[in-house]
Order: C-alpha cells, then structure tokens, then sequence
C-alpha cells in the first residue's frame, strides 16, 4: 500500500476450502477495519501493546457461475481489511505519499513546451500530451496492490520510457503541470466488478488501477497499448467524456456496460451460428458416403 498503512484483499477463487484463519497483527493504536462476506470475524485480542484480528472461513462447495455473468467478488465471499478508515483518508494518504518534488523538472517543462507549441488551447495540448506519453512509454502492466501504490520519480520514468499505470499518470501529471493545466490521479477498479468494498484497498475486487481526471476540461484520459487499433470503439458514456479507457475499467456512475455486453453476447452467438457452406456440403457428403 502507502507508507504507513496497511491493506489485504482475499477471495477464496471459488475453489473447495476446508478451514482457513487469517491472523492480523498490529499495534494496538492502530485499529483495522474489514469488509467481511463469508469470512467470520472472531473478537480482537489485544495484549502486550498489539491487536490480533482473526477471520475464520469454510465453504466446501460452490454454485455453478453463469456464463457472462459479472466477477465472483461483486456478490460472492471475500476479505477487505484496511487500515484506512474511509475512501477519504485513503486518497489523501496516496496523494500524499505520490507527490513529487522533482515533476517540476526542468526536462519535463521542456518536453511539455515543445510537443504542444503548435496546439491552440489546453485540450489539443492535453491531447498531444497523452499521445506522447501513450507512444514513447512503454506500458509494463503491474496491477497496483501487486507492486507499490506509489508511482516512480517522474524523472525517472522519461530517462527509462517505461513504467505501468501509475507511472503513466505521474508523467502525464507533470507534463500536463508544466503547462498549467490541472489534473488529478483517479484510483478505480479494472474487471468485471462494479461495487467497491465498504473500506478502502488494493486488490482484484478492489482498487487497483488509476487513471488521470482533468476537471478542467471534463476528461478521463487511460493508458491503452499504442498497438491498439483505432476502430476500436469506446463504450457508451453517461458522464464526462473520455479519450481512452480501458473497456473494462470500472466507473459505475459514468459508464453503461449493459449495452455492450449486449452487443458482445449477441455478436457470440450469431458467430457460432455460422456455418460454412462448404464445410456443411462435406458432412452431408460423408453421411450419404455412410449409409
């Protein structure tokens, strides 16, 4: 997670579990806070100056998952236990420990300046941003909770020209800064679950992408491969526009997948409909062959 906090996803992954006991052990002025579905919370024990939290689960059998269905974690068990006691103080602990003293670099204000010195206002100059930075930093995918929440030096990411989402963003940031144009980082969810747990954290059912927010023109912008072709479309949009996000990242106010999926399921089945012509000449010829 951040310095100074602590966090733990867990889902069973729909395999058979006999017993299973988690044991959190922490300074006892440090309480921990859980979301709890199928695990069962036993009293916490504090002795010695620390605090054990146990969590007991068993489950032998599960129900068979529909096809197309949304993920496992949106309705079935799983553990979140945080040290953060709300969304709020876990965004300031990760702005907090992601700010950068040298995203003011003077290479950074250069590169800005020059790739966006033909561009006629701030969003063709956060557009020429985005595409550089999608182009020439290669995109090495770590979900954040599998590696550190807290992004490389923005210098450190232009010298290497790699870095995963997090990276991506903090570049962007710090171009985008070095123009005056203002953008946030935006901690969501990537997959097929569409409901944060109740506390805060990083992990598959939970927080563990980020993206950039521009406020101040009404955009989401993400990281998508350069190799990705461009007639692929976009989901339906409810809210502020987007450039490029992923079509699986979660934005539950801002995004209808119903339609999509829709379309992608009715697209499956009219795929495996389709017979060829001549395959079908082939069977009827082997059957009149046979008999």
């Amino acid at each position: 997670m951040v310095p100074g906090e602590f966090d733990y996803f867990v889902d069973p992954g729909q395999r058979p579990v006999l017993h299973q006991r988690l044991v959190f052990d922490l300074p006892a002025g440090k309480p921990l806070y859980a979301d709890a579905r199928g695990y069962v919370a036993e009293p916490p024990v504090t002795e010695n100056g620390r605090t054990r939290y146990a969590f007991e689960y068993r489950r032998e059998r599960f129900a068979r998952i529909e096809s197309g269905s949304v993920g496992y974690t949106q309705y079935g068990d799983r553990l979140m236990v945080t040290t953060c006691a709300d969304y709020a103080r876990f965004a300031k602990a990760y702005r907090d420990a992601t700010a950068d003293p040298g995203a003011d670099d003077p290479a950074v204000r250069a590169l800005a300046q020059s790739l966006t010195q033909n561009d006629a206002d701030d969003r063709a100059k956060a557009k020429t941003l985005y595409d550089w930075v999608r182009r020439n930093i290669r995109y090495a995918a770590m979900f954040i909770g599998q590696s550190p929440a807290v992004p490389h030096r923005v210098t450190e990411v232009l010298a290497n020209r790699y870095g995963d989402c997090k990276d991506h963003v903090a570049l962007y940031g710090a171009l985008l800064a070095a123009l005056g144009i203002r953008s946030e980082p935006a901690l969501i969810g990537l997959g097929s679950v569409y409901a944060l747990p109740s506390v805060p954290g990083y992990g598959a059912g939970a927080i563990n992408h980020v993206i950039t927010w521009l406020p101040g023109l009404n955009v989401y912008a993400a990281r998508r491969r350069a190799s990705s072709s461009a007639s692929c479309r976009s989901p339906t949009w409810t809210g502020p526009r987007c450039w490029s996000i992923p079509a699986c990242c979660r934005a539950r106010p801002l995004l209808r997948r119903s339609r999509v999926r829709r379309a992608c399921r009715s697209t499956s089945r009219s795929r495996g409909r389709r017979t060829s012509p001549t395959g079908s000449r082939m069977r009827a010829g082997a059957r009149r062959s046979s008999g």
